[in-house]
């Protein structure tokens, strides 16, 4: 979600493309049921999104009904894995979105979205032991693929990552 609200904000994104881009990253994972192998996480995190939604149309996202798609939209692409690394693959969010009913008029702003999620949860990966697992050439975005945004992702997930072995081994 940090990740997210920085490139939200860098990227100019209005304030409902805001909400339904945290509410993507809050979700994006909740499919995965402690099952790293879960190659259909993506899915039933979209899935769990619109229960979870429906059930709670006062959520503290403040997400309305015609938002539900977009945010489903980006959940289930994030795990997909695009034919040209580093740019979406336009044709899958289109399909993803019809899927999902997203109103034409809002195919851009998920198509954002799907973009942003994506380099968001890239720049999240910094927190494994596997450094290497991040290549900035494949973000999406120029602000994710910023000296500073990659900077600010390792430093912060170093640290996160330092606080949590103290935790343990203390």
């Amino acid at each position: 979600v940090l990740f997210s609200a920085l490139l939200a904000e860098m990227e100019g994104l209005n304030k409902e493309d805001k909400r339904n881009l945290f509410a993507a990253a809050a979700f994006h994972d909740s499919g995965r049921g402690g099952l790293d192998g879960n190659d259909e996480h993506a899915r039933l995190s979209a899935i769990q999104t619109l229960q979870y939604l429906e059930e709670n149309p006062k959520n503290p996202f403040g997400i309305s009904k015609d938002n539900i798609g977009i945010i489903q939209t980006a959940i289930h692409y994030h795990e997909y894995r695009e034919k040209e690394y580093g740019k979406i693959d336009i044709e899958e969010i289109n399909k993803l979105a019809e899927q999902y009913n997203v109103r034409k008029k809002d195919i851009l702003k998920t198509q954002k979205i799907c973009e942003l999620l994506k380099d968001a949860d890239a720049l999240d990966r910094f927190r494994f032991a596997n450094k290497a697992r991040l290549n900035p050439e494949f973000l999406r975005s120029k602000s994710a693929r910023s000296n500073g945004m990659i900077d600010f992702a390792r430093n912060v997930n170093e640290a996160m990552a330092e606080q949590i072995l103290k935790k343990i081994y203390n």
